[in-house]
């Protein structure tokens, strides 16, 4: 009997039902795990107001004498060991034509058990096989193909060297065919290349998954086997198969559809183990979120971990050869896997479980529980909330938890039933709550009861709080806290006094890297070594910033000088942390500054500060023949907060007071720190809290400090309820609701400045971050984040400063105006006073839109007014109002976006009809230009106004 067992086994497939899927067999010993690498995100680059998030082990110092490149050897080092703790195989990499100088880099700094996964994008579409056409193409992959496959480094499959790609299917299979006959021919059959498969057959993946939802799952085989086909004609040309991640289920509800997902997989996998593709490599992608406040709000959820969770054990039981995770250090997409300050270790613990590793971490207090608490950061009433618990592994047992969410004033909110998990596999718990209740509030804060072996541990203190913005958010990051990253017992003095002096005292009992006082979870003041401000104003000097950047595709060679006349102590510093090679900057001490600068879309920073005592006779002299001419007193600058430069072409300028830190400092690497600096409010809802992060990567976070002194009188907003799905009215002291009221104000030059604070300013031309310090990360805070929706005809983008108003008149001109101040949720008046002096074509009014649709748009169309509404079910609402601008004459426009319906008021006339809510994505707005045209005129004032009637 025992003989018959093989032939028994061998026969065993055959035996199996015919529905029984094949199960897909694995080429490497086990799932190769790499997530892709920006690289030129690097330690020395300054995150200061630029992204919603930054990395954790940030460190400024961490750099080469003479750097090449993006990345020094020692933070790709730095990187390595980092992979290394999460149990990855490596990075991948989509560098293009620097692929051959990051591996050569790569190779110098000898990562142990590193290997790097290249990738390629060929953009276009069509068939290159003509010998011209492969050759013109080959210029731009050579860089990967051939500087991979020489390396030892990089991935390789039965000695061949594989390589990845990025929207492989935006080409036909016929293109890599013949691209990887013509490798073949000249280097011989040593590359297995993974077509990453995001549009079959020209559909993207969110139209199949909308037919697949439509018919519950129910296709047909012809459906199927439409999809399966297009699968085997890339496998046929290539080494095997990439299948990209599932869309999310819609605009509306962002969360990533797992279901569908595994439909993919499945289906996928049964092409891969038909016998025509037994030889060849099956790969997938895994997701953790896309969440991004500074360019288009969010477009895939994190949900906590719960995307990286489900999309990785999806993705896992197939047994594929390797998965990619988008990305390790995305900052633009929000999408970084590695360390951050508000994910801390949350995703390398999770990693290091899926790879069969212990969660704990070398610095773990094992005696506190493996777990993780994901809270939103920011929460505008109406909104419903995900919360999230999750339990990993953990030898010491059962734990018992019990979740609250409490009012400033201690009053319980919320309060879970006991939670048990077992601390023998990875666990979660999960709720959602409405939040109409909560207007009025500043914050929220999480607190965990936690009871193990009969002992109970209250979790608050050291947690991040969540900021209740009253009306508009951007921020829809989830902050993943790790107890066990918790700064363990420290001594904490936090005060502050009616003057908004804050005074902080710290010991961690282990090395500080950071320890930061925030406003709305931006940092705006840094401890230093020396205790003294790192180039932040201070009692005894006044610091600048000079801001200088270009829109769109322009660049202009600026060859001038800066000089400070009135002061014999002038310290300056360029900010070569903003780009790329990223380095400390060096402090000169000068009077007057030359500089010659390519001005691209990337800025250039100046910093200069002066003695206090001098500001009062300062003066800046701004010399940029052809572009800037400007006397600049500096107690003006002191007095508005900053000054818009007015410029002769498209290139924009501001100066503005930084008395918030914007640079980052090198690290405190002390165990304690002690500290009081005078803080101004960012805006007149601001909370302000303590950060303190350690060498090691752990954190504590202070009880946050709400800065307003609300009054008894309330006023009303109308939101969007995510809970009824239909407007809800709200009551809250009046003063925590918004009123963005910018007038025209010639003392602050093109800056547009709103007694609703800082953060909250915009530019008459150019960049909001210019002016509110917040989300400047390249061409996020400008409408024209595609650059070619900036016209090349454009003459310039500063408008002309004239007759009490501003005035636009040339193609470019425009007024840019920050995220949060048109909200998609919230009912709203915009008041816009205007002349136009011309009504011939289209003309913008306001455009709510970046990249991609925001919510409202106006435009006149020969004077006549018109709407668009856009929802985030893509339905759109067109209105032409019939109104009619009169040429040559002052008059105010009036919208009232009352969320299911609109009305406009112009010159005793009005138009009302019904729209829908809410808008699909927070983005920043523009008056006076945009994408449907320029308008022709003046403009003295614009308010947008959140008191509901």
């Amino acid at each position: 009997m025992l003989k018959k067992i093989p032939l028994l086994l061998f026969c065993l497939p055959f035996l199996l039902p015919a529905d029984t899927p094949a199960k897909y067999q694995r080429k490497y010993p086990r799932t190769m795990i790499f997530s892709r690498g920006q690289y030129h995100y690097n330690p020395v680059l300054n995150y200061g107001g630029r992204w919603a998030d930054r990395p954790l082990l940030v460190d400024p110092e961490l750099n080469d004498p003479h750097p090449s490149g993006t990345t020094s050897i020692k933070a790709l080092q730095a990187m390595g060991r980092n992979t290394a703790m999460y149990g990855l195989d490596g990075l991948a990499s989509l560098y293009g034509k620097g692929t051959p100088a990051l591996i050569r880099q790569l190779e110098k700094a000898q990562i142990p058990s590193f290997t790097l996964l290249p990738e390629i994008y060929a953009t276009g579409t069509g068939i290159y096989d003509s010998p011209e056409s492969l050759a013109t193409m080959r210029k731009f992959t050579d860089a990967v193909f051939l500087s991979a496959a020489k390396s030892r480094i990089t991935l390789k499959y039965k000695g061949k060297t594989v390589i990845s790609s990025y929207n492989a299917d935006d080409r036909p299979p016929e293109f890599w065919k013949a691209l990887l006959d013509d490798y073949r021919r000249t280097e011989g059959d040593v590359f297995v290349f993974l077509p990453l498969l995001e549009r079959p057959c020209g559909r993207a993946w969110y139209r199949w998954r909308d037919e697949y939802e439509a018919k519950n799952g129910n296709v047909t085989e012809e459906w199927t086997e439409k999809l399966k086909e297009h699968f085997r004609s890339y496998a046929r040309v290539a080494g095997g198969l990439y299948l990209a991640c599932a869309p999310v289920r819609s605009n509306a509800d962002r969360h990533t559809d797992i279901a569908f997902f595994k439909y993919m997989i499945r289906i996928a996998s049964e092409v891969m183990c038909e016998p025509e593709f037994k030889d060849k490599l099956f790969a997938i992608a895994a997701r953790i979120g896309h969440e991004n406040a500074s360019r288009v709000g969010y477009i895939r959820g994190s949900y906590g971990t719960w995307c990286y969770r489900e999309t990785m054990n999806a993705a896992l039981a197939v047994n594929p050869d390797i998965i990619v995770i988008p990305e390790w250090d995305e900052q633009n997409e929000n999408t970084s896997l590695r360390p951050t300050v508000y994910n801390m270790s949350s995703f390398m613990r999770l990693t290091r479980v899926f790879r069969g590793l212990s969660p704990e971490l070398p610095h773990d207090d094992k005696t506190v529980p493996n777990l993780i608490i994901s809270t939103r950061k920011v929460v505008v009433p109406g909104e419903k909330p995900e919360f999230e618990l999750v339990s990993l592994p953990d030898p010491a047992g059962t734990v018992q938890v019990r979740f609250l969410l409490k009012a400033p004033d201690g009053r319980i909110l919320h309060q879970s039933a006991p939670v048990t998990f077992s601390g023998k596999k990875m666990e979660d718990y999960r709720f959602a709550l409405p939040t109409e209740s909560w207007a009025g509030l500043t914050f929220v804060r999480p607190e965990l009861e936690v009871t193990r072996n009969g002992r109970k541990t209250v979790y608050r203190d050291g947690l991040q709080y969540i900021k209740i913005e009253p009306v508009s958010n951007s921020d829809y990051q989830f902050v993943k806290q790790p107890l066990r990253d918790l700064i363990n017992a420290p001594e904490v003095k936090f005060t502050v006094d009616a003057g908004n002096r804050f005074r902080v005292s710290f010991d961690a009992k282990e090395p500080i890297a950071y320890a930061e006082l925030l406003d709305d979870n931006m940092p705006v003041y840094a401890a230093t070594r020396d205790g003294k401000p790192y180039w932040k104003e201070s009692a005894d000097r006044k610091v600048f910033c000079i801001h200088l950047q270009n829109i769109g595709r322009f660049s202009h060679v600026l060859d001038g000088s800066f000089t400070v006349t009135g002061s014999d102590d002038v310290l300056w510093m360029e900010d070569t942390t903003f780009t790329w090679p990223s380095v400390m900057g060096k402090e000169l001490r000068k009077n007057s500054l030359k500089f010659r600068k390519v001005q691209k879309l990337e800025a250039n920073r100046f910093f200069f500060s002066i003695p206090a005592a001098d500001a009062e006779n300062a003066v800046l002299q701004i010399r940029v023949p052809g572009f800037f001419h400007q006397d600049l007193p500096l107690a003006q600058v002191l007095s508005v907060g900053v000054f818009g430069v007015p410029g002769k072409s498209i290139p924009v300028m501001s100066v503005s007071r930084q008395d918030f830190q914007t640079l980052q400092p090198v690290k405190l690497k002390c165990n304690s720190t002690a500290f009081a600096t005078e803080l101004t409010p960012q805006s007149r809802n601001s909370v302000i809290h303590l950060q303190v992060l350690t060498e090691s990567g752990k954190f504590w976070r202070s009880a946050p400090v709400a800065m307003a002194k609300n009054g008894k009188k309330t006023g009303r907003i109308k939101v969007y309820s995510e809970t009824t799905g239909q407007p809800a009215v709200l009551k809250m002291p009046e003063t925590m609701i918004p009123v963005f009221d910018y007038r025209f104000d010639s003392s602050a030059g093109t800056a547009l400045r709103a007694e609703a604070g800082r953060r909250y300013w915009g530019m008459a031309g150019g960049y909001a971050a210019q002016t509110s310090g917040r989300f400047g990360a390249r061409r996020d805070s400008t409408v024209f984040i595609t650059m070619s929706d900036f016209p090349k005809n454009a003459e310039t983008a500063s408008v002309d400063l004239k007759d009490g108003a501003w005035n636009l008149t040339r193609i470019g001109q425009h007024l840019a105006l920050p995220v949060g101040v048109i909200s998609r949720r919230t009912a709203f008046t915009v008041s816009i006073e205007l002349m136009q002096t011309d009504s011939k074509g289209v003309q913008t009014i306001l455009d709510n839109c970046a990249s991609s649709p925001g919510l409202l748009k106006v435009w006149a169309e020969n004077g006549r007014i018109a709407t668009e509404i856009t929802t985030d079910t893509l339905r759109t609402y067109r209105h032409q109002t019939g109104l009619q601008l009169p040429a040559g004459e002052w008059c105010t426009l009036k919208l009232y976006y009352g969320l299911d319906h609109l009305t406009l008021e112009l010159n005793g006339k009005t138009f009302s009809a019904k729209c829908g809510c809410p808008g699909l994505y927070d983005t920043v707005t523009a008056v006076g230009g945009g994408k449907k045209g320029w308008f022709h005129g003046k403009i003295r004032r614009v308010t947008v106004d959140y008191r509901e009637k």
